[in-house]
């Protein structure tokens, strides 16, 4: 009998696990098919409870941590795949999915600090902004950053909630400064005192600091309020242990052996077992070798931090160490109360707080001193404060005490040293830093710090090429010092930061002219953009389908929304992927999405009634009225009565902003401004605000006001510009020409466009004598622009040329324009042959030019240049020519193209009139630089400098341009030139000088 009841116990243990299995694989199982449909909410609750019963299944935290990306919270997120990592160092998709979060949280983090001290820098009293800058760094683990945050919050809010004292006390804790927070969390436990987290806290504090029964009280105390508090439990384990014995052991000879001296043995056969080590340092520590003990400290922290058996480890060590400074300081405090005038007590007294990070304390004691002995203290007492103040991040009281002994003795190296590392932790007078810190490094080219500061100062002012330099004359001193690591890292993530900040600057600027409409410019940027990144997010993606939805580009986002799911089942972008096929009316592909969508949908899902709006416009393009209005006001009747619906994106706004958008998508212009002026009247926030009235401008005219408008386009132009320009052209060979007009651009509608311009021509030649050396010659041209797409246009000009000495003749001429990363165009004119052939002698010579031209151009940004000049002329005195550019040109610092010309001139024979060499070639390097690009104003320089082997002579040219644009209305260009060539068996100079504007008058 006994024997089936224990076959039956067993079945139903074995049951029961396999039930409990199956049920926790059930709710992954759920929260898999919920992250399919976007409901990252309802995938997270099934994902706490998983977790909750499979703590080390890495695979839980790397989903839930997803969830949490796509719900947009970050820190969350990262601190999910952080354990998933841990728990499965070796999976590449984990780790690769939490660098691509920190890539996108990071950024986000830093930009909120300068938000944040740009509104310090408008109400410093306010102290929110200081918390907030703290939240930021401890996110970014800058932990030293974080405390002087902190620090600052706190001086402004005395009122704290636990939770910010609790989130200061890990800072504090990664900082060492363990006095500090035990001061803080005993005022704050006095406050809050059933706040369990608080004295669980107060707790470990204490015991760091070997006060063992104040910290046993504190952890009972916490579970006075919460008796299974896990973290408290610990703590009272460790408060209660009794402390080590010191013993003797005996080794296998039978010899009496000391620990330390065994340890030390085996510490040298097994460097890599870290146990030995935290024994010895146990034996140390004993017999109060505390210096060896520290030294342990040091190498096991240099390499084996990462190791979770460091990790636990070292809290119990450290507060041993504490424990035996704790005597130290009992022993130099008698002393000092038996004399109060010895300053080596003082001192070591002093040294003693600091190396247990309590700055305060030491400080206390140093002011004391100084201010009992004011004409008596030596300057290693003022240094001493000094120093003690700036580790404590008082600079201000540093940078005075260090001031009073520069000026007493400006060449001490330890003095300079010290402020100049000041100068690079303010951020501040870095001139000042580099004088003092190459100074001491000068004179002592090994000392480390120095040379570590050097690196952190050159990081900061983004001289990547020096901070190497000085990071790799640190590690070939010592390579795994504290501050080599330490600075590596600093000079790293400035690195990466620069870089960053280079490449997202062109994102943000693509975004901001997506916001000023400038759709084609933001397009641009966002293709710039994705050339220098990795992989562009999905976010970033549905970004760029924004701006080219706008373009009207819809089959273009078609592309990008199904490269997007085939990587990615989401439900949202298969609805923006729908509301794309109804702008090109394409109704079966429409329904055929939609039809998709609903099938993965319940159906009773709050998200349907908006499927169901764009359901109801596929069925109008379907030919099916009826339906399709029915379906319309059931949808419109769901939105408007249900107060309850479940966010799609995970906020109000997001939800409400994605409703308008299909509103707007569906031609129902009215419901989609409606939803869009509530939205403006429920939120504050200014950028919310603006990216809701930039949705408000995108919508077109509709019911009475669209009737007004058309009948307004009719009557009005499209758009209207005005271009003024000049040119200048002088030489040494007695020739100048200058030329002043103004051309007039009509666009009728989007397509066609009319214009016309006028140009006065002056020549001047000393090669004729008395009052015959000027000519003059006007143009007028009328113009036909067509605009077949928004990269192609067809230009077609009609107009006269006449002057005082010849007849009214014709001029005309006819272009092709493509312009995009890559440029083309092809264009013939027909005009008087001297506004082509600059010359002397032929201002009184009455014959024309054709000229036929193709200009093509490849630029990929940071990359390469390729471009084709091409001119062929034919002149009415039987005369024809050739002139060819080729040049091909790499990026090879920032901003700076480098590259090689090739230049041919070749007519059918020498005029002695006008410049027309046969087989004249030339081979030169160029370059050009973007020397600045900044808000409204761009300049570039450029130049090149080459060989014509058929004259044997040396060319040259210097050239620059200019792009201003003072204001939306009005864009002002500029092109210099200067150089020099051969022409006519002799040395041939020139300047050329070329203005022009344009101002949108409509």
């Amino acid at each position: 009998m006994s024997k089936i009841l224990n076959i039956v116990f067993v079945f139903i243990i074995f049951t029961t696990v396999l039930t409990a299995q199956k049920n926790y694989e059930n709710l992954k199982r759920r929260s898999m098919i919920h992250i399919r449909a976007e409901r990252y909410g309802e995938a997270i609750d099934q994902l706490n409870k998983y977790i909750s019963a499979n703590a080390r299944d890495a695979e839980g935290y790397n989903l839930r941590g997803i969830c949490y990306e796509n719900r947009e919270q970050y820190d969350y997120a990262v601190y999910d795949l952080r354990i998933a990592v841990r728990l499965e160092p070796g999976n590449s998709e984990y780790r690769n999915n939490l660098n691509r979060i920190i890539n996108i949280w990071y950024p986000i983090l830093y930009k909120k600090i300068e938000g944040y001290k740009r509104e310090i820098a408008i109400d410093p009293a306010n102290p929110f902004n200081y918390l907030e800058i703290g939240k930021c760094y401890k996110n970014l683990e800058e932990w030293k950053n974080a405390e002087l945050w902190y620090d600052k919050y706190l001086a402004r809010d005395n009122d704290a909630s636990p939770d910010e004292i609790i989130r200061y006390s890990i800072i504090l804790e990664k900082n060492r400064h363990i006095r500090k927070g035990e001061k803080i969390l005993k005022e704050w436990v006095e406050r809050y005192p059933e706040d369990w987290r608080l004295w669980s806290r107060y707790g470990y504090f204490t015991l760091w600091l070997g006060k063992y029964k104040i910290a046993e009280d504190a952890f009972s105390n916490a579970l006075a309020f919460k008796p299974y508090f896990k973290e408290a439990l610990d703590g009272l384990d460790l408060a209660r242990k009794e402390g080590y014995l010191i013993q003797l052991q005996i080794d296998n000879s039978g010899r009496k052996v000391y620990p330390i001296d065994r340890l030390y043995w085996l510490i040298k056969k097994y460097p890599e077992k870290i146990d030995y080590r935290f024994d010895l340092i146990s034996e140390l520590i004993k017999v109060n070798r505390l210096q060896e003990a520290l030294n342990q400290f040091k190498y096991l922290e240099a390499h084996h931090s990462e190791d979770e058996n460091y990790t636990s480890k070292i809290e119990n060590t450290g507060s041993i160490i504490d424990s035996i400074r704790n005597k130290r300081i009992e022993l130099f405090t008698t002393e000092l109360k038996e004399d109060p005038t010895n300053e080596d007590s003082v001192i070591k007294l002093a040294e003693e707080y600091a190396h247990s990070f309590d700055y305060e304390a030491a400080l206390e004691i140093l002011k004391e001193y100084m201010n009992g002995n004011e004409n008596s203290f030596s300057d290693i007492v003022r240094f001493r404060f000094a120093q003690y103040s700036a580790w404590n991040y008082d600079f201000e009281n540093a940078i005075e005490q260090l001031d009073i002994l520069l000026e007493k003795d400006a060449e001490n190296l330890d003095y300079r040293l010290l402020r100049g590392q000041i100068a690079v932790w303010v951020v501040g007078d870095f001139d000042l830093a580099e004088k003092y810190l190459l100074s001491v490094h000068e004179a002592r080219p090994k000392n480390i710090t120095a040379i570590t500061t050097l690196v952190q100062l050159y990081a900061w002012k983004r001289n990547f090429e020096k901070a190497n330099e000085y990071l790799n004359l640190a590690k070939s001193i010592d390579e795994n010092s504290d501050l080599v690591i330490a600075s590596e890292e600093a000079y790293l993530k400035h690195l990466n930061q620069a870089k960053f900040e280079e490449i997202f600057a062109i994102r943000v600027e693509a975004q901001n002219l997506a916001l000023e409409k400038e759709f084609e410019a933001s397009k641009e940027k966002y293709d710039e953009y994705f050339e220098q990144i990795d992989e562009p997010t999905k976010s970033e993606y549905i970004e760029y389908t924004d701006v080219l939805n706008a373009l009207e580009e819809y089959d273009e986002s078609i592309e990008i929304y199904k490269n997007i799911l085939e990587v990615d089942d989401d439900l949202s972008v298969k609805r923006r992927m729908a509301m794309s096929y109804i702008w090109i009316k394409d109704s079966e592909m429409a329904l055929s999405t939609i039809h998709e969508i609903k099938s993965e949908m319940e159906s009773d899902d709050d998200e349907l009634f908006i499927v169901n709006l764009l359901y109801a416009k596929a069925l109008q393009l379907d030919g099916k009225p009826e339906e399709a209005e029915e379906l319309l006001d059931s949808a419109k009747m769901k939105m408007r009565d249900s107060d309850e619906l479940k966010l799609i994106d995970d906020s109000k706004f997001k939800t409400d902003l994605f409703i308008g958008d299909v509103y707007a998508s569906i031609e129902e212009y009215g419901e989609a401004e409606d939803i869009y002026n509530s939205m403006i009247e429920e939120t504050s926030d200014s950028s919310e605000i603006k990216i809701v009235k930039q949705r408000i401008d995108w919508l077109p005219e509709y019911g009475f006001g669209a009737g007004a408008s058309s009948l307004l386009n009719v009557l009005l132009p499209y758009h209207m510009g005005l271009s003024p320009f000049g040119s200048f052209y002088k030489d040494n060979q007695d020739f100048l020409t200058w030329s002043a007009g103004s051309a007039l651009d009509i666009g009728l509608n989007k397509f066609i466009g009319v214009g016309g311009s006028f140009t006065h021509y002056y020549f001047y030649s000393d090669y004729y004598a008395g009052n015959y050396n000027t000519k003059e010659i006007n143009r007028l041209l009328g113009n036909v622009n067509l605009f077949w797409h928004k990269y192609f246009t067809t230009n077609i000009s009609y107009g006269i040329l006449n002057s005082t000495d010849i007849d009214e003749k014709e001029t005309w001429g006819l272009s092709l324009n493509y312009v995009n990363k890559f440029s083309a165009s092809f264009s013939y004119n027909k005009t008087d042959a001297r506004t082509i052939l600059y010359s002397p002698k032929i201002l009184f010579k009455d014959f024309d030019a054709e000229m036929y031209q193709m200009n093509i151009e490849y630029d990929k940004k940071n990359k390469m240049h390729l471009s084709l000049l091409y001119k062929y002329y034919t002149l009415t005195d039987n005369n024809k020519g050739n002139d060819l550019r080729f040049r091909f040109g790499k990026r090879f610092v920032d901003y700076s193209l480098i590259g090689y010309e090739y230049y041919f001139i070749d007519f059918g024979r020498i005029d002695p009139l006008y410049y027309s060499p046969q087989d004249f070639s030339s081979h030169s390097i160029w370059a050009k630089a973007d020397v600045y690009n900044e808000d409204n104003l761009d300049i570039n320089l450029g130049g090149k400098f080459g060989y014509a082997p058929s004259v044997d002579y040396v060319l040259s040219e210097i050239n620059g341009e200019i792009d201003y644009n003072p204001y939306k209305f009005l864009k002002i260009s500029g092109e210099a030139s200067i150089g020099r060539s051969f022409r006519y068996d002799s040395a041939y100079t020139y300047i050329s000088l070329y203005v022009s504007a344009y101002m949108s008058i409509y």
